[in-house]
């Protein structure tokens, strides 16, 4: 018998991404391996949320991804970049890690909200490599320019923003993968 693989590919900067690849027969999930996909986004949105302790009681992420994002005082050039280069790396290998979840999986317990949480999960996680590389791309361009610009302040804003797009489809991630079972 032929397996029939199906790729859905989306254009991205001038190159074609795969967003998921189906084979023939689903994915089957057990508990435990949910669980180890949840450790991994768990420790990701951790990271960037509070292992930096730079967020306020109450903050909003908007202005703390806007805080955490930009060069801190008497920052280093350098170190700022190697900063954020980090958050960047962090997000792209949680992305990474998710790439074997990307595909719906055969459930067990097929419940409407279970369905629609792996719905919404899959779709997420496709969504993953498309937020790391507009994050990539949008930190290169903020990067080319050298001083402080009207366009260097849009650019700031555009990749802060991508930023919290990125952190909030974790959050989503993280939220469904507590709450769905195989």
């Amino acid at each position: 018998m032929r397996k029939v693989v199906l790729a859905v590919l989306l254009w991205v900067g001038g190159s074609l991404l795969p967003l998921r690849v189906h084979g023939a027969n689903p994915p089957i999930y057990n508990q435990q391996k949910i669980n180890e996909l949840a450790a991994i986004v768990e420790e990701g949105v951790i990271a960037l949320l509070e292992a930096p302790r730079v967020r306020q009681p109450k903050e909003a992420l908007h202005p703390y991804l806007e805080r955490l994002l930009a060069p801190l005082p008497n920052e280093a050039v350098a170190l700022y970049q190697k900063r954020v280069h980090g958050y960047i790396t962090l997000f792209c290998q949680v992305s990474d890690s998710m790439l074997i979840a990307h595909a719906f999986p055969k459930l067990r317990e097929t419940s409407n909200i279970n369905v629609e949480r792996w719905k919404s999960l899959t779709t997420n996680l496709g969504y993953l490599p498309l937020k790391c590389a507009k994050l990539k791309n949008r930190w290169s361009e903020l990067q080319k320019l050298a001083s402080v610009t009207p366009i260097q302040v849009l650019k700031q804003r555009a990749f802060v923003q991508e930023a919290k797009m990125t952190l909030l489809i974790l959050v989503e991630v993280r939220k469904n993968l507590g709450l769905v079972r195989p």
